[in-house]
Parts: structure tokens; C-alpha cells; sequence
């Protein structure tokens, strides 16, 4: 069993899975955009849920695509307001560039699916924050 990359669940998540016989059981959150490549196929669907311990012990990670304005300080707020809430930022690239604004993805730790809601409300309520939502793929 292993965790899409490129929807990142985390408990709370509502899930699928996705059996292949090459990769095993893929988790995906229901609105993975992954998901579409095996609409045709009804054989592969595994319907999942998280197990209560799950719920209550695991640890995961959301990839956060953001619109940043770009004036200086901004990248030092977006981090703070993440540490602020308990999160961890794992990692940061610089996605896109122009003259007023930035594109970046954060790949932050979590407890869960309300934790990362939570951290994305945090980051929204910042002026200097256009956009951003979870990378769902």
C-alpha cells in the first residue's frame, strides 16, 4: 500500500483505492484528478476508509499550491503562519515568477485533512496572500 504523490491524502480524507497488479494498492483522495485515467475500468476500485488509529496517531503531508504578491517579508509570513499553526514545511519550490506575484508549492506536515484546512484558512486570511489550495494532482 503506498499514498499518491499527487494528492497526498491525509486522515480525514475521504479515499479510494486503486489496485494494480505492477504497483499494488494506490490511496487517492476521491477528488483526485488521477482518478479520471481509471473511470473506465470498474476492477481496479478498492473502497477504503482510515482506520480509527489512523484517525488518531498518523502524520502526513498536503502539497499547498500558492499565489504570493511579491514584496519582500512575504515568504518569512507564509512560514510563520505555517509554523504558527503546527504545521511543518518540508519543502518549497518556486513553481512560477512575474513582476507582482509568485506561484509556490509547499509540501507541509500535518495531523490531518481538518489540520491542513486549517492552515489554508491561516494563509488566506494574509493580504498577501492571492490563492491557495491543496494540489490535488
Amino acid at each position: 500500500i503506498h499514498f499518491g504523490q499527487c494528492c497526498s491524502p491525509v486522515p480525514g480524507d475521504r479515499i479510494v483505492g486503486i489496485l494494480e497488479p505492477d504497483k499494488g494498492l494506490t490511496v487517492h483522495t476521491i477528488d483526485c484528478q488521477t482518478l479520471a485515467d481509471f473511470a473506465d475500468d470498474d476492477s481496479v476500485w478498492q473502497d477504503l476508509q482510515w482506520t480509527p488509529q489512523a484517525e488518531r496517531s498518523a502524520v502526513g503531508s498536503v502539497k499547498l499550491h500558492a499565489t504570493l504578491t511579491n514584496a519582500r517579508g512575504v515568504l518569512g509570513q507564509v512560514a510563520s503562519i505555517i509554523g504558527e499553526a503546527g504545521g511543518n514545511i518540508l519543502n518549497l519550490s518556486m513553481a512560477h515568477r512575474q513582476h507582482d506575484f509568485y506561484d509556490v508549492d509547499i509540501d507541509v506536515e500535518v495531523e490531518d485533512a481538518r489540520h491542513a484546512t486549517m492552515i489554508i484558512a491561516a494563509l488566506r486570511a494574509n493580504p498577501y496572500v492571492d490563492t491557495v489550495d491543496r494540489a490535488r494532482g
